[in-house]
């Protein structure tokens, strides 16, 4: 990609993939990206009026505790990283240390990093943790691969809720009981999400219900419509395993799982969401989906610096 991809929604700089920030000040043009999470970047140049207007944006104990630089722009990046218009800077972005903010609003949290240059400071906020989701048609090996990948990154992983709902309530089930499982997948995520520092690993999300729910009842379900896909990355796994029996699964055709595929793989690029399809058997699954991640730069730190460490985020 080079500059001329960049586009505008509104004020907001767009790329074609992946996520872009800018700001100019002092002597400097600075720019962010990443290939997945949201990203915001500012560069703060020295300017006296900066004490005068610093309570303004921030709280007491930012401005007790910390360079009034940095405070300032940390809100900056965060705001543009969190893409949410009226944000109040005072009262819902939480500038937590030099290296950790939240936004209340939305109730995420993001890395910070602070540097100088020349006379300036840059400050840059990522979105924290990325969230991987694995997701595809029944006994396509969604839950053994995000147990796998939870175990290389030495992260949490949330499992899929509708085993152990149906496991607990019997096999037989309501379009109502659809529902719940998509509204208890969804607060289990965001449960894990809040534990996990940089990564978490997700065995299905509300698409998931979305489908089977239209394919149940040959009808879209508005709830299921309406709730957001939160993962940053979708391994979309393929249908190339070997149907394994489950009391819990209903379409052992391979000609239902290739159709059940086919509309994920449509359902992601409606909602665009960066996906990439993971196949092949025994271990190279695991080796493929890793080999994806990598590609993202996203790699277990293990790799880098030593088995005491999670994950590294390039």
């Amino acid at each position: 990609m080079s500059p001329r991809d960049v586009s505008y929604d509104g004020e907001r700089p767009v790329l074609p993939r992946g996520n872009l920030s800018l700001s100019h000040g002092g002597a400097w043009a600075v720019a962010a990206y990443h290939p997945l999470l949201p990203v915001g970047i500012d560069v703060e140049a020295p300017r006296a009026q900066l004490e005068r207007v610093i309570a303004r944006v921030a709280c007491e104990r930012e401005v007790a505790e910390l360079d009034h630089a940095t405070v300032w722009g940390a809100k900056e990046a965060v705001y543009k990283a969190a893409g949410i218009k009226g944000l109040d800077w005072k009262k819902e972005i939480d500038v937590r240390s030099t290296r950790e903010a939240m936004c209340t609003r939305s109730h995420e949290r993001y890395a910070l990093e602070s540097f100088p240059m020349g006379a300036d400071r840059v400050v840059v906020a990522v979105r924290q943790p990325l969230r991987v989701v694995l997701t595809g048609p029944e006994s396509a090996g969604k839950t053994q691969l995000a147990a796998k990948l939870a175990r290389e990154f030495r992260t949490l992983w949330t499992p899929e809720i509708a085993r152990e709902y149906l496991s607990e309530h019997g096999p037989d089930y309501a379009a109502d009981d659809v529902v719940k499982m998509a509204r208890l997948q969804a607060e289990r995520a965001e449960e894990l999400a809040a534990s996990c520092s940089e990564i978490v690993i997700e065995d299905t999300d509300v698409l998931t219900q979305r489908i089977w729910f239209r394919e149940k009842y040959g009808r879209p379900n508005p709830e299921l419509e309406a709730m957001p896909l939160k993962g940053d990355l979708y391994l979309l796994c393929a249908p190339d395993l070997a149907w394994t029996q489950d009391p819990l699964r209903e379409h052992p055709k391979e000609s239902d799982r290739q159709r059940h595929f086919e509309q994920y793989h449509t359902e992601l690029e409606r909602n665009k969401k960066t996906f990439n399809v993971v196949s092949g058997q025994g271990s190279a699954r695991k080796t493929n989906a890793l080999r994806t991640l990598e590609g993202y730069g996203v790699l277990p730190l293990a790799k880098h610096r030593g088995a005491g460490d999670e994950i590294r985020l390039r």
